[in-house]
Formats: structure tokens, C-alpha cells, sequence
């Protein structure tokens, strides 16, 4: 049972719409820190501004990001009354903390030692966040738990990273975006993180198609 499931009904209606509030606000902000950011980056690919600040501010938003979506996460196990949402945020929670930390790592190796090389303790940092948001991702009671479900959702995953990985390989060497001297390690890294980022956005859309399912089969048994 999922926490909106211990919520009276007589009480989620008045919740929703306060819900409905808070998410055009929540929205409102992140558009604004769009534009704000975008502006801030056009004036920097366009030489405006010295490399090394735009650099600094660019981790600096990025690192902040990171450790903010840590506390989201653990904030949200906190106040999750159920066992299972709350195994499932403190996965992606720690997954969350994997990602900051190899990205504290790649920061330091770029703005200290100006490498852009990274070791491959840090690809496995961030190789650990992924397998952790997936597991954390999986782990919601709204994830399938009939096996046939199971196997069919790993199915699309896997067609989606699959496909994702031959698009992006078409696409880089078509357009001769690898140097000929890069080597294939190399080239597996660079279309690993997009796939990944593929494999993650599928799952969580899967998710939510089925919270909202869930939750129209709800209001209609209310």
C-alpha cells in the first residue's frame, strides 16, 4: 500500500488542490533558473565572460544540485511513511550521494589539476548512482511485482538502452564526432552516460504512468 492510499479520503481532495499549487510554483522557479541560466551560458560561449569564473559558477550550480537532491531525498524517506517508499528513497537517495561524490571528484581533478581526464574509480562512481537510482526507481510500490510484469519492464529497459547505444554510436561516428585517436574505452564511456540517462528517463516515465493509473482507479472506487 502506498502512502496516498493512507490518506482519508475526505482529506486528499483538499491536498490535491494545494498539490496543484505547489507544483506551478515549483515549476515557476525552475523555468525562471532556466532562462537565468541560459542567458549566463550564452554570455559565456560567446567570450564574454573570463573561462575560469564561468567554470567555477558552472560546479558550483552543479555540485549544489547534487548534495540539494541528496536532502530532497533523504527528506522525502523521512516523512514516507511506508516500509517500501522509504527502501526506495533511501536507494536513490544513495544513489544521489554516489553521483555527488564522483562529481566532487571530477570538480577537483578539473578546476585543481585542469585535467579533464577522469579516473576509472570516478566512471564507477557514477556507474554506481545509475544501478542505484534503477534499483531505487524499481523499488516504489507502484513498480510491477508480478513476475511476467517484471520481465516485460526489464525487457523495455533493455530495448531502450540498447537502441539509445546504436543511435548514439550511428550518430558520433556519422558525424565524426570521435577524434580517430580515441580509444574504444573511451568511446564506450562517452555513449554510456546518454543510454543510462535513457534507461533512467524510461523507467521513471513507466512509474508514473502507473501512479497516475493507480490513482484514477482510486478516486473512482471514492
Amino acid at each position: 500500500m502506498s502512502d496516498i492510499a493512507l490518506i482519508p479520503p475526505e482529506k486528499r481532495q483538499s491536498r490535491s488542490a494545494a498539490s496543484w499549487v505547489s507544483q506551478l510554483g515549483a515549476v515557476a522557479v525552475a523555468l525562471v533558473a532556466l532562462v537565468a541560466y541560459a542567458d549566463f551560458r550564452a554570455f559565456a560561449n560567446g567570450r564574454m565572460l573570463p573561462s575560469r569564473p564561468v567554470d567555477i559558477i558552472d560546479w558550483t550550480i552543479y555540485l549544489f544540485l547534487d548534495f540539494f537532491t541528496v536532502l530532497v531525498m533523504l527528506r522525502a524517506r523521512h516523512s514516507s511513511q511506508d516500509a517500501r517508499m522509504r527502501q526506495a528513497w533511501l536507494l536513490l537517495a544513495s544513489g544521489a550521494i554516489a553521483s555527488a561524490t564522483a562529481a566532487t571528484a571530477e570538480a577537483i581533478r578539473n578546476l585543481v589539476y585542469q585535467s579533464v581526464e577522469l579516473p576509472g574509480w570516478v566512471h564507477g562512481g557514477f556507474f554506481a548512482a545509475y544501478l542505484l537510482y534503477l534499483a531505487g526507481l524499481v523499488s516504489f510500490p507502484v513498480a510491477p511485482r508480478r513476475r511476467a510484469d517484471r520481465i516485460t519492464l526489464s525487457f523495455d529497459i533493455a530495448t531502450v538502452a540498447l537502441s539509445g547505444i546504436m543511435v548514439l554510436w550511428y550518430w558520433c561516428v556519422r558525424t565524426g564526432a570521435f577524434d580517430p585517436s580515441t580509444t574504444l574505452a573511451n568511446k564506450l564511456v562517452v555513449i554510456a552516460y546518454p543510454a543510462a540517462d535513457l534507461v533512467l528517463l524510461l523507467t521513471a516515465a513507466i512509474l508514473a504512468n502507473a501512479a497516475q493509473a493507480d490513482a484514477a482507479r482510486g478516486s473512482r472506487l471514492d
